[in-house]
Formats: structure tokens, sequence, C-alpha cells
């Protein structure tokens, strides 16, 4: 683990808007054993081609795989199969890589040989870059983790590669929840009190849409995951999904977002701007 090489795996398509503050945060780490690599899906907004300018300029820093009409599950796969890293981490084309992170990740894993997972904290932020809530790294129980989906926060997580063997590989679910559960029945996360990433959280997406559908879709896939492993009937994921599903039986779908500010309020999780 003498400077080992980290490899930061991107997912991208169409993404314009944020997509040279999150390149910037990464090439800006003050740890420069770093490989950033983007796993285009086709993109036709110039995403595609910004990010071949920065791989021309900093050829040992970045590089690019074309694969047209990946979605990000496949996106993640196919970037964690041509990683060179011993150290392997994920963000958002969207998302940014914090200050000092990587070098915090390398420092930790070298004075704690048998660490194998680590996780810092990470800021979910909206289009203003307002923060909406810090999710904190802490020791969690991993039951806990599978009936709330809480503590972890995955463009805050960085990993030996090892452990993506160990669990079998990426599995195209389409839900990194999935993917850190099936981390955390195996490996400690342990937590570094440093501020990691920052996940940008756009309307439209299914986390903070407006469309009641997607919205309930988004609970369902969620509280499946949650079964598969366990998770309680009457978890809080559960409970999320059932409260959806009596709106929808009810024909309340108008009345959502005020139900579900009431909900957030009752669990006393931050409400969203």
């Amino acid at each position: 683990m003498d400077n080992p090489l980290v490899s930061i795996i991107t997912p991208l398509l169409n993404t314009m808007d944020y997509l040279e503050k999150s390149i910037s945060s990464v090439l800006s780490q003050d740890y420069q054993n770093i490989e950033h690599l983007f796993v285009d899906g086709g993109s036709t907004d110039g995403s595609l081609e910004l990010v071949k300018s920065y791989e021309t300029k900093f050829p040992s820093r970045i590089r690019v795989i074309d694969a047209p009409k990946s979605n990000v599950p496949e996106a993640w796969d196919i970037g964690y199969k041509n990683a060179k890293g011993l150290i392997l981490g994920s963000i958002g084309a969207d998302d940014t890589c914090e200050p000092e992170t990587v070098s915090k990740v390398v420092d930790y894993f070298t004075r704690n040989k048998d660490a194998s997972v680590v996780q810092g904290h990470c800021d979910i932020i909206n289009t203003k870059g307002s923060v909406i809530m810090r999710n904190i790294a802490s020791e969690f129980n991993i039951i806990d983790f599978i009936n709330t989906a809480y503590y972890v926060a995955t463009p805050s997580v960085y990993y030996k590669r090892e452990v993506i063997e160990e669990i079998g590989g990426l599995e195209i679910s389409g839900d990194d929840f999935d993917v850190m559960i099936r981390m955390a029945q195996l490996h400690k996360f342990h937590p570094i009190n440093h501020l990691f990433s920052k996940l940008l959280v756009r309307e439209g997406t299914a986390f903070r849409s407006k469309d009641f559908a997607k919205r309930k879709k988004f609970y369902y896939d969620t509280y499946l995951v949650s079964k598969k492993y366990g998770g309680s009937r009457f978890s809080p994921l559960a409970k999320r999904y059932y409260i959806a599903r009596l709106i929808e039986l009810l024909k309340m779908e108008r009345f959502f977002p005020l139900i579900r500010q009431f909900y957030r309020w009752v669990r006393r999780i931050p409400m969203e701007n």
C-alpha cells in the first residue's frame, strides 16, 4: 500500500452543467496517484467531448470508456472491471470529491492494515448548492442499515479491490444500496471524521421527483432490496412504501407533499429545500 493507485469511477450521461466541477474536484486532490474513469453511456450534450479534452491534457489521471446505451449500474460495473487501482471509489458526474479526501483514505488504509472499507461524511445538496442534509459517517449495525438505508452514502465510500471480488462483483440491480449491504455483511465500514463528498440531488430524479408514481416506484425498489436481505416488513423503508400505496388507493396523490413532510417531521428527518 505504498503510494497505491486509487481509481474513482464515474458513470457519465449528459451532465454538462455540473461535470467540470466534478472533474476539477478530483484533479485538485492533494494525493496525485489517482485515475478518474468516466464511463459514457452515449452523451449528446458535449459531456463526452469535455471529458475527452481533459483526458488529452491529463492522460495519466483521466480515462474515458465509451459504453453506448449503458445505464448507471452497468457503467459502474464496466468501470470497476477496467480500473487499475488497488483502492476503488465512485462519484456521480454531478457530485464532487471534497479536498483531502483521497489522501485521508490512503493514510487510513496505510495505518490500518486490516481495514478494507472506509467512509467519510457526505453532504446531500440541491442545485443551488444548499445542504439538504448531511450523512454522518459512523459505526452502524448492519440490521439498522438494511432497515433504514441510513448511515452510508456511496460517493463517500472507498474500498480495497478485493472487497468487490469477495462480494461477487457489482450486481446489475440498479441500486447501489444492494452493493453497500453486501459489503457491510462482510466488512466493517471504518468511519473517518472528514467530509468526503457532496452528492447533488436534482429535481426529476426518483429521490426527489415531484411525480408521485416515480417516488412510489423508488420507495418500492428500495423496500425490495431491504426485504431481500432480511429487512423487517415494519421497517421505516417498508412503512414509507405502505404509506405511498395507501395514498394511491385513496387517490390522495395531490396531498403527497404534505404527507411526506409530516412523515419526515415525525421521523425527525431534516426537511428538504
